[in-house]
């Protein structure tokens, strides 16, 4: 008889790299499928179904033993055994994963699609299994901005009492864009009983416009620390990371700012299903004075800066986000010195891609809500004005995995940035699309 089995590589292999094990407990009906293989442990049928649930729910160890009983029986079930590969691989078990690998890989009924697979999997059991660790991403888009200069929409505002006509190039310009990025993560696994790694990630990219070239960005930084997970079983995915940063911008044809600082992330589990991640931050930023931004280094000065984000699967297909963040512009000039605050949520809807068996397609939407107050008002601009601003921001992205390694996707949004003083008060719609390709 031929066997269905609805287990994925792609869908461990996301498990992998994308979200923590849950310690949810089990579900009613995990606890009626588990009741119903051990009524009818020779019923194939029963145990894919409690396996299925079981995955879906990152019981692991469950998903496991109801997969080995099958082997028992029938031991030539090659694709069972890419799926027991792969869950041994999220639980940390690289030899077991590599032997039911090479075994599947032996089987003279193993179709194209299924040794695909199998390859797949040896080849992330080899790279686990070796000190040296190497991934990266290449990304490229075509947007439209509605406001590609962020500027006022109005031919003229008011600032300190006194109207002031603006030039086309200070008004709202819309324009399209090119872009490109690329981004490479370094792991060095010196095979510790901690599990302390040590990580480099290195990330590029450049945003080139139609015709609003005098907004051209480019961006550069490099991300290094030691790794350390908080459980025993690193795939988890606990664990708190120490690094030291820097980064370097450029707008337009000149340099715009260059920084050097250091922070923390932490991963946790809070309660059951409930997951956090924070971030901490401090950094010095230079900034330099250019044809567009001829004042930037007013902006010149120490920035620490902080976010909280809860994540939670209520169902499924739905995760639920929250978070806050704000950061501090300890500026060297009083007028730029600032604090900002803000919190968003957001909703992640991952689903079955019908063009890839290694990863989901997904659909996120967010709102994210950022309030600047500055310390002082601005003697040149309004001196009886201290300047706030505030940011809000929807942005839509879905995404789908075409094949094992590319992905294409769109995103939309519209942000809203109103201020006390006209001049910064701006309004624009953006959209791009274009593809990422995963090495």
């Amino acid at each position: 008889m031929k066997i269905n089995i609805p287990l994925s590589l792609a869908a461990l292999q996301v498990l992998l790299v994308a979200s923590p094990a849950s310690a949810a407990s089990p579900s009613d009906d995990h606890r009626a499928a588990f009741a119903a293989t051990l009524a009818d442990p020779g019923d194939v049928e029963k145990v894919f179904a409690f396996a299925e649930i079981a995955l879906r729910e990152e019981d692991f160890e469950g998903a496991i033993a109801a997969l080995e009983r099958l082997v028992l029986v029938d031991p030539d079930l090659p694709r069972v055994r890419i799926q027991l590969g792969g869950l041994y691989l999220r639980i940390g078990s690289d030899a077991q994963a590599r032997a039911y690998a090479s075994s599947a890989l032996q089987s003279p009924t193993l179709d194209a699609q299924a040794r695909g697979e199998a390859e797949a999997l040896l080849a992330l059991a080899d790279a686990r299994a070796s000190r040296h660790r190497l991934r990266g991403v290449a990304t490229t888009a075509l947007g439209y901005q509605s406001n590609a200069n962020s500027a006022p929409s109005a031919q003229s505002v008011t600032v300190g009492g006194v109207s002031y006509d603006l030039a086309a190039s200070e008004r709202a310009q819309a324009d399209g864009n090119g872009f490109l990025s690329a981004a490479l993560d370094y792991v060095y696994d010196p095979k510790l009983d901690s599990g302390l790694t040590l990580e480099a990630i290195a990330v590029g990219s450049f945003t080139r416009q139609l015709e609003v070239t005098d907004y051209d960005i480019g961006t550069a930084g490099l991300v290094v620390g030691p790794r350390l997970p908080l459980t025993a079983r690193p795939e988890d995915g606990a664990n708190i990371w120490i690094y030291g940063l820097t980064s370097l911008t450029t707008l337009g044809d000149d340099l715009f700012s260059v920084g050097f600082g250091g922070g923390l992330t932490l991963t946790a589990p809070l309660t059951t299903g409930l997951w956090t991640d924070v971030v901490l931050e401090a950094s010095h930023v230079t900034y330099h004075d250019g044809s567009v931004a001829t004042s930037a280094s007013e902006q010149t000065g120490f920035t620490p800066r902080g976010a909280v984000q809860l994540r939670d699967r209520l169902f499924d297909h739905l995760w639920v986000v929250v978070g806050g963040h704000g950061a501090t512009l300890r500026a060297d000039v009083a007028s730029q010195a600032s604090v900002a605050y803000g919190g968003l949520v957001g909703l992640a809807i991952p689903f079955v891609s019908p063009f890839s068996s290694t990863a989901p397609a997904s659909v996120d939407v967010f709102y994210d809500h950022t309030f600047t107050r500055y310390d002082e008002a601005d003697e040149d601009l309004d001196p009886e004005t201290r300047r706030d601003d505030t940011d809000l921001r929807v942005t839509a992205l879905a995404q789908m995995p075409i094949g094992d390694h590319l992905s294409v996707f769109i995103s939309g949004g519209y942000a809203d940035h109103p201020s006390n003083l006209a001049l910064y008060t701006w309004s624009g719609a953006f959209a791009s699309g274009g593809a990422s390709y995963v090495f």
